[in-house]
């Protein structure tokens, strides 16, 4: 006699790190990966979590709604963004 396993894998993908929290809550078959810092700011003894060894490398992206003008003051945020963020040599 034979036994057939079945096994269902389900992948979400999100930026919205509350989602994904909200959504391991109410489903105990899930699991996510979150930055620390998110993991730490919604710490909760309904959640287990576990640091990874080697930690994915994580690269950040500015973006903004794609228009044909851009203020002066937009410019000069965006900018400013780009240059606080900027690796130091």
């Amino acid at each position: 006699m034979s036994a057939i396993i079945v096994i269902q894998i389900l992948f979400l993908d999100s930026s919205c790190w509350d989602f994904l929290l909200s959504a391991v809550k109410t489903n105990k078959e899930l699991l996510t990966i979150l930055p620390l810092p998110m993991a730490e700011l919604y710490h909760s003894k309904e959640f287990l979590c576990r640091k990874i060894e080697s930690p994915v490398p994580w690269k950040v992206t500015l973006c903004r709604q794609r228009k044909t003008v851009y203020t002066h003051l937009e410019e000069y945020i965006f900018d400013k963004l780009l240059e606080a963020f900027r690796p130091t040599k």
